[in-house]
């Protein structure tokens, strides 16, 4: 049913129930005495049902201006929201940019070993994850959580220890030459476990692997991935070929 549909049939009902509210106690009242044939009585009660019936529509009639202002607040109050919710998922996801560029050098595949980058890192990461928890609204939250694994893996790609990066392994790689070169515990703590994969982070991938695999999905010009992907039990059981 539409939104006219239900409005017309709202007040119909409406209509309908203040009419029975007013004639009833007119009824009861008079409804032993014989139908009147002098118009000064269906004067007195057409003065009684117009009085009446008025008084009881303008309740109800402000009644429904009050709601219709209430529903006019909440849907002002939404919008307010879902623009508050767009600028904070902006403002993190660019948080989150800067924290990354802050300790990356173009070209460079290790981060930058700098006690200031690393602490300047670490205040947007903490900054991004206050912006988060100020967005109320789902569509928001996963698209800004869709953003940050991105991010996620950018920073634990740069953080892997490999190559001249391999030093990283060692405690006295933080400590520097200098004790001002010190790099600072909490930034430390701070970018290693936003570049870790947490427990409760599920993938995606798994919950489509638990759900089992219909190998017709992949098309049979993909020879060489089909027959790998057919000798997994989570594909033998649901081969049909088509």
């Amino acid at each position: 049913m539409d939104s006219k549909r239900v409005w017309v049939t709202t007040g119909l009902s409406i209509l309908s129930v203040a009419t029975v509210i007013t004639a009833t106690p007119w009824i009861l009242t008079f409804r032993d005495n014989a139908w009147s044939e002098n118009p000064a009585s269906w004067g007195v009660f057409g003065d009684y049902i117009g009085g009446t019936l008025a008084t009881i529509l303008a309740a109800f009639s402000f009644l429904g201006l009050m709601y219709n202002v209430w529903l006019q607040g909440q849907a002002m109050q939404s919008d307010r929201e879902l623009r508050d919710d767009e600028i904070y998922n902006k403002q993190a996801i660019t948080c989150l940019e800067r924290a990354f560029n802050r300790v990356y050098r173009e070209g460079s595949s290790i981060p930058i070993r700098d006690r200031t980058a690393w602490l300047d890192c670490a205040r947007f990461l903490l900054s991004a994850d206050k912006l988060y928890d100020k967005i109320k609204s789902d569509g928001f939250k996963v698209m800004y959580e869709s953003e940050r694994e991105y991010w996620r893996w950018k920073f634990a790609d740069l953080f892997e220890p490999v190559e001249d990066f391999e030093v990283s392994q060692q405690p006295s790689y933080f400590d520097g030459p200098i004790p001002d070169e010190k790099i600072d515990h909490s930034s430390i703590y701070v970018i290693y476990s936003f570049s870790t994969w947490q427990k409760d982070q599920p993938d995606i991938l798994e919950k489509v692997m638990s759900d089992g695999g219909d190998l017709n999905m992949v098309s049979k010009k993909y020879r060489g991935a089909r027959e790998f992907l057919s000798r997994s039990a989570r594909f033998q059981q649901r081969v049909i070929e088509r």
